[in-house]
């Protein structure tokens, strides 16, 4: 899925997404032959859950620690 497909997935704008891939929150991959960035299912639930995370007041250095503790399987989280 490419950046417009997920922002109009989710109901937000491409920068929207675009601003959460710089943050490293998603890590959509990249085509190697046009070097657009592919989001993925678990890219989009991921950063559904930051849409919320930040809906609640979370700011983005706690998540990243809360996704960077979901990576290492020591939480529950995405």
């Amino acid at each position: 899925m490419l950046v417009n497909e997920v922002a109009k997935l989710l109901k937000i704008g491409p920068d929207t997404v675009r601003f959460y891939t710089r943050a490293k929150l998603i890590n959509p991959e990249k085509n190697r032959f046009n070097g657009y960035r592919e989001y993925r299912q678990k890219d989009v639930r991921r950063l559904k859950f930051v849409l919320t995370a930040r809906q609640l007041g979370f700011s983005i250095d706690d998540i990243q620690r809360i996704l960077a503790d979901a990576d290492k399987k020591r939480s529950p989280c995405p």
